[in-house]
């Protein structure tokens, strides 16, 4: 109730991924549907039970040149503030994790965290060594 309260008063900017993803199948909606909203999009409805995967709709189309920091941003794992250059490469690892369906939300927000932070050290040491003095 309370969290209700703050997302329609916009007393909070952020919410935990596990919150967002209880909205959105409470209200019926794909996975998502709350970042597309927020970027001035609609939601994408979920098909009525019982409906064959052949006849489901297909999700709205994610934008093809989504870097990693946009969909931490989007999924409420990370703030603008927070993202480093590191988090700033399209990489279709991401899109194909997140169209999958053999993986849930938690999952999927799981990944895509560890993921950023792996990147993030990768980053960080290469920096690190950039700045090493070179043995002649």
């Amino acid at each position: 109730m309370a969290t209700m309260r703050n997302i329609e008063g916009g007393h909070q900017t952020s919410y935990r991924p596990v919150i967002l993803s209880r909205l959105e199948r409470a209200l019926g909606w794909q996975p998502g549907s709350v970042a597309a909203i927020l970027a001035g999009g609609e939601p994408d409805p979920l098909p009525p039970p019982g409906t064959p995967a052949s006849e489901q709709p297909a999700p709205a189309r994610r934008r093809p040149d989504r870097t990693l920091g946009d969909v931490l941003v989007e999924r409420g794992l990370r703030r603008p503030d927070e993202l480093l250059l590191s988090d700033q490469v399209v990489d279709p690892l991401v899109e194909e994790l997140l169209v999958s369906d053999a993986f849930d939300d938690e999952f999927k927000n799981q990944w895509l965290s560890s993921y950023s932070m792996m990147r993030r050290q990768i980053f960080e040491a290469t920096e690190a060594q950039k700045r090493k003095p070179r043995d002649r």
